[in-house]
């Protein structure tokens, strides 16, 4: 009776069914033939077919043997002994089943080959070569494939073999030969009858594994894969592991691939490419996008690919360069002003603290082989030096930079700008004496004068001091800059000596008024000397008298003041406005008023007066009392009699009245 395939569910043993009737001979010697006995074609006879087994039927368990079922004489199973334990992966192997004529197959599952025709859909029954059975042709095929392996199927073709009728219409085809890879391969549409004599082989390789991917600029050191991120070409990379020590260089996008690796645990290591550091690992938290270490483990499954191994690296930058002494504390790098050797500076990220390195001999600093990222440089100002003002002028590169500021570096760049002035804190002095021989010269047992006021002026600002008990005095911690030493207080009777008279200047009489350049040092050199005035009341003075010797400016006016003082206000105008500022000519007030001043200061400083130049002055001092300006305005007054006491003043100022005067 024709095979009438079983619907049921397979047996959880590895089986196939055959339809035959005798008990089958099973040997379970590695590569050797399990063949049916009878080999007689009809009804009745037994099938005929061979089973190659694989290398390693050695392994076969005690279970080997021919099983009969209870479904009756139809079918008897042949249980196929397992290869390899469960769950291990063995060498690759291949079963080829030769089916015969006469045969009518099904397979069921062979457990560690695990291959499975699917129940009605791969038999058809053949008897005396001819076709009798309903079954459709063979329509798909199944592999279950055991851990650690591909599987590849192929159906081949094979002629007929004593078949009636058309030789071509017997042979069987693939339209393509279908291969897969993963856990199953299904779907296997074979074109044409299934036919006896045909050889199914089913081929389970080892599954292989791969791993990658990218080695890039990580031009933010940030250990991530940023979008716009280039990858870097020519970069070698190694792989070791069961698979060897396998090595291999980036393309030109900075991709890598190690394929065809036996499954197991392979160390990645990668070459940092010339004048590349690598960047910070394991950031974030995903890993494809993430740099991993150098020399990382990865374990890889069978069939499995992992493009999660990445090398990040970055183009270290620098930050430098120059801590100078500003000799001009103008915060610009002038030409001539040398570096200060030895300064500390110290490299900050935020408030961490990187490092300290400390200027060269020329002034010079570096911090080298930094990530790009924002830092800070804070130098420690040297002994005895001031900061200069920072940010002058429009050049960078030249300016002196605040302590702390912000810095950023760049991936491969170098930041030589940060620069920092310093300047020392100068001082004026020293020595107001009384040169008793009147030659301009310190000389040995000349003594200082105390009390004497010195002012100091650098443009409108100024600051006084007054000589102490041996005649000395100081301006200390002067920035630098050009300044005028005056003496605003030369003491009553005496007058300045000569100027820089011996070839000594830290002994000489320097003239008041002097400028002094300082720039960072002491200068001591400043002297003035001062004698007494001899000649008392044989002396008259000139009308300019009072201009060039201010320590004769006596009190603020008052009418009843034997004397007035040019530089005090007289109802809104200085009498040096009015001299100075004021038309000369053509008014009477403004010249009687010149005239009246000098001879009121001629006279309180020692010029004899007869009774006609006292009256004189007596009467202008009334007249101009009597016109005195109002609301700051000068009254324009022409009058002959101001004229005349005008002229009888000037020729009195002149020594032109009374006896010679002195200077």
């Amino acid at each position: 009776m024709p095979f009438r395939p079983r619907r049921s569910a397979f047996a959880p043993l590895a089986s196939f069914l055959v339809a035959a009737a005798a008990v089958l001979a099973v040997a379970c010697d590695s590569g050797r033939s399990i063949e049916p006995a009878a080999t007689a074609l009809g009804p009745t006879a037994k099938p005929s077919a061979t089973y190659i087994l694989p290398v390693g039927c050695n392994a076969i368990t005690t279970n080997c043997g021919v099983v009969t079922s209870n479904t009756g004489p139809e079918s008897e199973i042949l249980k196929v002994c397992k290869m390899y334990p469960a769950g291990v992966s063995g060498p690759a192997v291949t079963m080829h089943v030769v089916i015969k004529p006469g045969n009518a197959l099904r397979f069921g599952s062979l457990s560690d080959f695990l291959v499975e025709v699917q129940p009605n859909s791969c038999v058809k029954v053949w008897q005396n070569g001819e076709d009798i059975g309903p079954n459709p042709d063979l329509a798909s095929v199944t592999e279950v494939v055991p851990n650690g392996y591909a599987a590849s199927f192929s159906y081949v073709t094979v002629k007929r073999n004593g078949l009636r009728g058309d030789p071509a219409s017997h042979d069987s085809t693939i339209a393509a030969p279908i291969t897969g890879t993963g856990n199953s391969v299904t779907g296997l549409v074979i074109g044409g009858p299934y036919r006896p004599g045909a050889v199914v082989v089913f081929t389970n390789t080892p599954l292989v594994a791969a791993l990658g991917d990218f080695v890039w600029n990580d031009a933010n050191a940030n250990g991530i894969q940023d979008a716009g991120e280039a990858g870097i070409a020519g970069v070698t990379v190694t792989a070791v592991g069961p698979s060897g020590t396998l090595t291999t260089t980036t393309d030109a996008v900075g991709h890598y691939a190690f394929t065809g690796l036996t499954p197991g645990s392979y160390t990645v290591s990668v070459t940092a490419p010339g004048g590349y550091a690598a960047s910070p690992t394991g950031q974030g938290s995903d890993p494809s996008t993430d740099s991993n270490v150098s020399g990382a483990s990865v374990t890889l499954a069978a069939g499995a690919t992992d493009n999660t191994i990445d090398f990040g690296f970055y183009q270290p930058g620098a930050i430098g360069d120059f801590v100078w002494n500003d000799l001009n504390a103008n915060g610009v790098q002038d030409a001539g002003e040398p570096g200060i050797p030895g300064v500390t500076l110290t490299l900050k990220r935020g408030s961490t603290t990187l490092g300290t390195t400390t200027t060269d001999a020329s002034g010079k600093y570096a911090f080298s082989s930094l990530a790009p990222g924002t830092y800070s440089v804070v130098p420690s100002a040297p002994a005895g030096y001031n900061v200069s003002a920072t940010d002058q002028g429009a050049n960078d590169a030249v300016d002196s930079d605040a302590s702390g500021v912000s810095v950023v570096v760049v991936s491969g760049t170098t930041n030589n700008d940060q620069d920092f002035g310093y300047y020392q804190l100068g001082s004026v002095g020293d020595f107001v004496w009384n040169d008793l021989n009147k030659n301009g010269v310190q000389d040995m047992g000349e003594p200082g004068i105390p009390g004497v006021t010195v002012t100091l002026a650098k443009g409108a600002v100024t600051q006084t001091t007054t000589t102490d008990a041996n005649g000395k005095y100081l301006f200390a911690n002067l920035a630098a800059g050009t300044y005028t030493v005056t003496v605003s207080g030369t003491p009553i009777g005496y007058v300045a000596s000569p100027t820089d008279a011996g070839s000594n200047d830290a002994l000489d009489s320097d003239g008041s008024g002097v400028s002094v350049a300082v720039a960072g040092t002491q200068n001591l050199t400043i002297d003035f000397g001062l004698y007494e005035k001899t000649g008392g009341a044989a002396c008259t003075y000139t009308q300019g008298y009072w201009k060039t010797h201010e320590d004769k400016w006596p009190a603020p006016y008052s009418p009843t003041a034997p004397w007035m003082t040019p530089q005090k206000q007289v109802t809104g105008l200085t009498w040096d406005g009015l001299f100075d500022i004021a038309p000369k000519g053509g008014n009477s007030y403004v010249q009687l008023a010149h005239q009246w001043m000098a001879a009121k200061l001629n006279r309180a400083n020692g010029a004899p007066v007869s009774p006609s130049v006292l009256s004189t002055l007596n009467a202008a001092e009334a007249w101009l009392l009597a016109n005195t300006p109002t609301n700051g305005a000068l009254p324009s007054i022409k009058n002959a009699q101001a004229d005349a006491w005008m002229d009888a003043l000037d020729t009195f100022n002149n020594g032109q009245a009374g006896t010679p005067h002195c200077d």
